[in-house]
Order: C-alpha cells, then structure tokens, then sequence
C-alpha cells in the first residue's frame, strides 16, 4: 500500500509517464501504478501513454508537450522514446526544455542503445550507485545520472506473528529463471578470434573476482591487454564489445548458487523458468519447482515464505527489489554483499543476512542454522520489515524521485534567469 498521508507541496505539478503495456505487463505494470499512486497523493498531476501503440493519443500528447503542459517524462527501461524527433528534426523534448528521465531496472551497459542519444535534455536513474560513476565517467552526453532504488509495496496488512511465520508453507524460496548459459557462450564462439578472447578474459576474471563490477572488471583487462590506462571513447566502444559477458556471468553465478542448493538438505522453492533441466539436482529431492509467478504475484509467495533468496552480481554497489519486498512480506531477505547494503547495515539492524557469492557451497551451512531456531528468524524478519519501513518505502523513493526532477528544474530556471 501507499503512504496513506497526504504529501507536502511539490515544486513538480504534472508528469508525463511512458509505458509499454504490451511488454512485460506484469513488470512494469507492479512499478508504474506504484509511481503513480504516489505521486498522485502528492498532488502531481500523471498523464499515462502507451509507447507500444501508435495512435492519435501520441499525437495528442505530443502538443501537449510542446505546450509545456509537463514538468518531467519518465519511462522505465526506455526502448529510445527520448529520440522523438518533430518535423524539422529537433528533439520533442529539447524543443519543449522537457527533463526526459530514464529508470533502468538493469546495468546501463544492457541499455547501450539508449546511451547515445540525441536528446540534451536526457537524464538516467539506476538502481547501482557504481551505475551512476559508469554512466557520468564514460558517457558525458547524458544531463544527469542519479541512484535511486526502485520503490515496492509496503504490504501494511501483512500478518507479521509469530504463529503465521512458523507455519508458513515454504522454507526458502528463490524466485527467478534459469538462463541458458550455453547458448550464450555458442555466441561467444561465433565472434572474430579477438572478441572472443576478450569475452572469455573478461569472464574468467569476472567469475574469480566476483567482487568486482563489470566496469571495473572491463578496464582491469583491458588496462592488462594494452598495458595503458583506457579512453572513454576506446571504453564506450569495448562496451559494446563485451555486452554479452553480462547476461552471461549472470547465468554462470545464478546457476551455481541454485545447484548448490539443490543438492543440499535445504528445502528450496523455485519460481522461475528452465530449472527443470538439473534432472540430477531435482533427484536429491528436496527442491520443489513451482513453476512461473507473474510479479504481482510474488508479494504472496514471499508472504508465504520464511526466507526469500536473492543473487545479484551486477548490484554490487546498489540492491535488488527482492530484498525489499521480502522484508516488507515479513521475510527473512538472504542475499550476496553489495557495498551499499553493507553500508546502510552497519549504521543500524538491518535484519539481512548476508552469504559470500564467491562461496555458495557455505549458503547451505547459513540457511541450516538460521532455519533450526525459528524463533530466532523470526525475530530476525521484524528487525527486517522495521528497517524496511525506516528507509525502503514507496513513499520514501518517490520522494527522492521527485528531489531529483526538482533539482532538474531549479537548474533550468536559473539557466533561463542568466540569459537575461
């Protein structure tokens, strides 16, 4: 649920939201209502248009943007919707002085289409602070980069007791699905010998050092490849390069964690895709494939869940919206490190339970003795959602949304107040 408190006065009164209803519904649909909930209780005006269909509406909303009827435009993971051009092939949105803003669920790296834009008024959100420095160290042309996390159900109406938590029907669950890995190293295979040594370096070192981000990993290589510090443009053109080692290494380290667990004693709960295929693992029998759950459903199946897994090895300086939504469930959130986690733990109890990526084998170990005392997990999931609450809040990342768009604005006007 929402704030349930009407919001203070923002200096943002309209915004132009762009969705893609036909693509991923249950994704995005879980996100945009929750944006628009929120900054509809503040007073800001919403004016929703479907960018998977080409009708008059856009037309219609196209005037309205060069009419300056909007303060901002967002879209999650834009498809290039900041490259509309009008007839005299000036960009909508530079010609209206309209802040086109892009919230990417993924790393930039994955968007690189929409990294180079001919937009001037272009401005990206990511929800890994080391997402941010990549994007404001090799890709300049971009206005602005900001981290903020992408915001999630509260689930007010939870039944946090104790007697609900022990009798919860799953374990431990894992909610995702199985990449094939395979498939993705054929493609490596295919590339000119250079690219394909380069994909193989940069996956090997990314896979035994798995602290390291993408970029961090990429410039360690190619600094050892060429003996010299790299350009931003000799970067920006290895990205593109190397693209295919991220969905890659996403897979490899995916994999790895689950077959540990299905080999293990631990009763494991998999939603997801493709995980039928570890006949071997499944043999042991004491993982359970529940097949596909559509997003919105996943707030139940948390609900239901006395600790929900998470592996993110492109976040490691940022989160997952995992780990919220099972806090929020009354979970208890197990997930690999990332240097922003770490930090906001140790400034309070944040009830998450931490496992080394790089030592999943000693995931069944922290599973076992966290489960043998629920009483003591319990506990443990109100530390949790208490946390949660302090900090993870819908209302709280939309109000940092809007910090963001608001700063935007008060730069543009002083802008236009020194051209005068």
């Amino acid at each position: 649920m929402g704030s349930g408190v009407m919001q203070t006065e923002s200096g943002i009164r309209s915004v132009l939201l762009m969705v893609h209803k036909s693509v991923a519904q249950d994704y995005f649909r879980y996100y945009n209502n929750i944006i628009i909930r929120e900054l509809q209780a503040r007073n800001i005006a919403v004016d929703c248009v479907d960018m998977t269909e080409k009708t008059e509406n856009w037309s219609a909303t196209a005037a309205r943007i060069l009419r300056r009827e909007y303060d901002a435009a967002l879209v999650l993971n834009s498809w290039g919707e900041q490259n509309v051009s009008l007839d005299s092939g000036e960009n909508l949105f530079d010609k209206a002085e309209l802040p086109f803003y892009n919230w990417i669920m993924d790393h930039p790296a994955e968007h690189i289409g929409h990294l180079s834009t001919r937009c001037q008024n272009y401005h990206m959100i990511c929800v890994d602070r080391d997402h941010v420095t990549f994007l404001r160290k090799y890709y300049s042309d971009i206005r602005s980069a900001d981290f903020l996390p992408l915001p999630v159900d509260d689930e007010r109406n939870a039944d946090t007791s104790f007697e609900n938590f022990a009798n919860r029907g799953y374990d431990v669950v894992f909610s995702g699905n199985c990449q094939d890995k395979e498939h993705m190293q054929s493609l490596f295979d295919q590339c000119p010998e250079d690219r394909r040594e380069l994909l193989y370096f940069l996956a090997g070192h990314l896979l035994e050092h798995r602290e390291l981000s993408y970029e961090a990993a990429l410039e360690e290589v190619l600094e050892a490849v060429f003996e010299r510090k790299i350009g931003a443009e000799e970067m920006r053109e290895y990205v593109s390069l190397t693209i295919p080692v991220i969905p890659y290494i996403r897979a490899c380290v995916r994999e790895e964690v689950i077959r540990e667990l299905m080999r293990s004693e631990i009763r494991l709960h998999l939603f997801g895709k493709g995980w039928e295929r570890y006949q071997k693992e499944l043999s042991c029998g004491n993982t359970v494939l529940e097949g596909t759950a559509g997003f919105e459903e996943l707030s139940g199946v948390y609900r239901n869940s006395k600790m929900v897994l998470n592996v993110m090895p492109w976040f490691r300086n940022g989160s997952h919206d995992r780990i919220p939504m099972g806090m929020f469930a009354g979970a208890a959130v197990v997930t690999d490190h990332s240097r922003y986690l770490d930090e906001i733990a140790e400034k309070d109890d944040s009830g998450i339970i931490f496992y080394d990526i790089a030592h999943p084998r000693e995931l069944e170990g922290i599973l076992k003795e966290r489960l043998y005392n629920v009483e003591e997990l319990y506990k443990n999931t109100i530390t949790g959602r208490t946390f949660a609450e302090n900090g993870m809040r819908a209302d709280a990342v939309i109000d940092g949304l809007i910090r963001i768009m608001e700063r935007e604005k008060m730069a543009v006007a002083a802008e236009d107040y020194g051209r005068i």
